[in-house]
């Protein structure tokens, strides 16, 4: 199912440090998806949403990222990632100020919370398997804050050109307590540093992971969907951050990696790029599949009201306005079973057999026209159609006789996939049952030279044989001096 990115703008109130600068309030809202900028300049954006400083955080979830989990749960992967300048609110909007305040929490411990009421609430029929991995971005490195120590993770691509990170630690949870306990282990790890605009900004970009695999047990079949939660550093003016040394340098790193992400959507939305440049930065190859991808993505901008920082507002709203007209074309995660697959390959195969006799001319006239007809959904037709028009029917028959066969092929390869796995695993119970066997039988050979030892000790050359040393490993036994 194809569809454009939801774009949600929302605006913080004015801080302490804007007011201090004599700064006003330069936005105007009209409408919930209309604002104005009048100030230095005057401008007009739309939105699919727009939420005011007096909005609170439960409003911005039921309308921003609850819709993305019920999609989770139909099989359809989702994106939520925010983007605006430093201090505009990015992490207060996923995380809150406090992931345990009923109130205050942010996107995604209200996200958690509603998975495992889904997971509660669902048929019996069900099983459900979740598990999370919790990453930054810094300084261009894939850093795993639920293991620290894996600090230069690799992307890596699957065969349906869906991209993952190799190594990464991943946490299986059964519960919301689970995931907030390793949400609040991860943040710890995080990146973070004291600057002009923000007394704890983000120096990486942060990307919570959620896997939910749901297994229907009546029919065997299994939908798995991925919830990428992405908490984007933001971008900087070295004039206002006042940034120098080492958060110098991380600053320059975020804001070329900002810079790929916007380089990302306009080839998406310039309608003449022939290339998509993903790999120029380590966040867009990640964002991949949720920039015009296999995801439902929702884009959050954070924006200040102030005129102190109105040129990086109207930046950010650019960003945005852009970041709309990018089509995905999301798709139901679902892995048919073997039953579903058998039942698709007989239709199949029924289908081309119908269209090779109509094609062959195994058919009379009158029958071959009522098979065109009822194959294309037509009205009964005694008559046969003219000949050019036969001619085309014929010619789409054959295109779709290939389609059939090329489907065909790829549910025989399916099951043939999971004929594979099926002799693995039969191969792996052969060999772990050899392994017992083998275990049994050394038991019993060692527990037999253990009484063999027992014999040779209670012999009356035992005073003899006191000079030596007795061995026995695996069932072998060595014989030697003491001294060897």
């Amino acid at each position: 199912m194809s569809g454009n990115i939801k774009v949600v703008c929302r605006f913080r109130p004015s801080n302490s440090k804007e007011k201090a600068k004599g700064a006003t309030e330069v936005v105007h809202f009209d409408d919930p998806q209309t604002l104005r900028i009048v100030g230095a300049t005057n401008h007009k954006f739309d939105f699919d949403r727009v939420f005011t400083p007096a909005e609170s955080q439960k409003e911005v979830f039921d309308y921003a990222a609850k819709p993305v989990v019920d999609d989770i749960f139909k099989g359809y992967n989702g994106t939520i990632f925010v983007y605006g300048q430093t201090g505009s609110g990015k992490t207060h909007t996923m995380q809150g100020p406090n992931i345990h305040d009923p109130v205050m929490k942010g996107i995604i411990p209200r996200i958690i919370e509603n998975i495992f009421v889904h997971v509660e609430e669902a048929d019996e029929k069900f099983e459900f398997l979740v598990k999370v991995s919790y990453i930054e971005i810094y300084m261009e490195k894939i850093r795993d804050l639920l293991n620290p120590t894996k600090s230069d993770l690799k992307i890596r691509e699957n065969r349906d050109k869906s991209v993952y990170i190799e190594g990464v630690t991943e946490a299986y949870v059964t519960c919301g307590d689970d995931v907030v306990r390793l949400m609040d282990e991860g943040s710890g790890n995080r990146k973070v540093a004291a600057t002009n605009m923000n007394d704890v900004s983000s120096r990486s970009h942060s990307v919570f992971v959620l896997m939910v695999q749901q297994k229907d047990l009546s029919n065997g079949s299994t939908m798995a969907a991925t919830l990428y939660l992405v908490d984007l550093a933001g971008s900087e003016k070295v004039g206002k951050t006042g940034a120098s040394g080492q958060v110098l340098d991380e600053a320059k790193g975020i804001n070329k990696s900002l810079s790929a992400l916007g380089n990302v959507i306009n080839a998406l939305t310039d309608g003449k790029s022939k290339h998509i440049p993903y790999r120029d930065s380590k966040l867009t190859r990640l964002l991949q599949q949720s920039l015009g991808g296999n995801a439902r993505t929702t884009l959050i901008i954070n924006c200040s009201p102030s005129s102190y920082n109105e040129e990086e507002t109207l930046s950010t709203l650019r960003f945005g306005i852009r970041a709309k007209t990018i089509k995905n074309k999301a798709k139901v995660n679902k892995d048919l079973s073997v039953a579903e697959l058998k039942e698709l390959l007989d239709k199949a195969n029924k289908e081309i057999a119908r269209l090779k006799a109509i094609i062959s001319g195994g058919l009379d006239p009158a029958a071959a026209a009522a098979a065109l007809n009822a194959g294309a959904g037509a009205a009964s037709d005694k008559s046969l159609p003219a000949p050019a028009a036969m001619q085309e029917k014929v010619m789409k028959l054959e295109e779709k006789l290939k389609a059939e066969e090329e489907d065909r092929r790829g549910l025989v390869e399916k099951l043939d996939a999971l004929s594979d796995q099926l002799r693995d695993r039969e191969s792996e119970f052969e060999s772990e049952m050899a392994k017992f066997q083998k275990a049994k039988e050394e038991l019993k050979n060692a527990s037999a030279t253990s009484e063999e030892y027992e014999k040779v000790r209670s012999c009356p050359l035992e005073p003899i044989l006191n000079t030596c040393i007795f061995f026995f490993f695996l069932g072998k036994q060595y014989y030697g001096k003491q001294a060897g």
